[in-house]
């Protein structure tokens, strides 16, 4: 099964979008996790656990959701003609 990516529900490609912020990994801030609603923090913890997305702490004492790598590559996937960082 190598090369098998599990399918994302239009839901979880929603969020992976919003929380793409266009910037290159290490300047990229993500979403604040207090702005989502319930549905997106259930969807949050179905990415978390296929480790496409992360939470961090950062500005303003809010705990922010960002990319990982992977989530990025996920991202290309969906849209190869979208220059993410």
């Amino acid at each position: 099964m190598s090369g098998h990516r599990p399918i994302l529900t239009p839901a979880e490609t929603a969020l992976l979008a919003s929380i793409e912020d266009g910037f290159a990994p290490e300047d990229s801030v993500g979403r604040p996790l207090q702005s989502m609603t319930d549905r997106e923090l259930q969807v949050v913890d179905a990415l978390l656990g296929r480790r496409l997305c992360q939470v961090s702490p950062g500005w303003g004492d809010a705990w922010w959701v960002r990319l990982t790598e992977r989530g990025r590559l996920r991202i290309r996937e969906i849209d190869p003609s979208d220059p993410v960082s």
